[in-house]
């Protein structure tokens, strides 16, 4: 999340010394993060690849919430937000009818529904967007990405006031986050954007 690809890197190398074939296929979703961010989509697609030859193989159907995630996040960066969102929403229902609900996974929901809203924005669905929204608010109202997904989302709707607002509770939240942390980087840049557009 801070874009230190080389620590991470050197902390998946370490982790790949602990486990032996072919627990360490799992890491593969950990690697095709890390090509994500340095921009290797092709490469992430293969890592991915191995992550579902292994999640078929231990019939980990769990797990594949985490294979669409990542695949949303090839499409973002590729700007195909249509894509993206297909994946999102595939995330979306595999976590909601999954049995380990209660778990880690289920945490990412209400950033999920942020990450699909301003998919949506970007396509010009502002309907569906607030729709996504609502869903994650509801989930969790206190949620950063949440707030910064609806400074977007009202931003295009020309709501610029109520945008401000929101991206300045998005930042109250954030106040002790890494200054390299991206999206307080974004809610930073949309803020100033926000202010210059007042």
């Amino acid at each position: 999340e801070l874009g230190d690809t080389v620590q991470a890197r050197m902390a998946l190398d370490k982790a790949l010394e602990t486990l032996q074939p072919p627990l360490d296929q799992f890491l593969a979703f950990s690697m095709a993060s890390i090509q994500i961010e340095e921009g290797d989509l092709a490469g992430a697609e293969t890592e991915l690849g191995r992550a579902e030859a292994i999640v078929e193989q231990f019939k980990l159907e769990d797990t594949r919430a985490q294979l669409d995630m990542l695949r949303a996040e090839i499409q973002l960066e590729r700007q195909d937000y249509a894509g993206a969102i297909v994946f999102f929403q595939s995330a979306l229902e595999r976590i909601e009818r999954s049995v380990v609900a209660g778990n880690d996974v289920f945490i990412l929901v209400p950033t999920l529904y942020a990450y699909m809203a301003r998919a949506m924005v970007h396509v010009g669905d502002l309907d569906q967007a607030e729709v996504a929204l609502e869903n994650g608010f509801e989930l969790d109202p206190s949620n950063p990405q949440l707030w910064l997904a609806r400074a977007q989302h009202q931003q295009a709707s020309g709501a610029t006031a109520l945008a401000v607002a929101s991206v300045n509770y998005a930042l109250a939240i954030w106040k002790d986050a890494d200054p390299d942390y991206r999206f307080h980087i974004e809610a930073k840049e949309l803020a100033a954007e926000l202010g210059a557009a007042r």
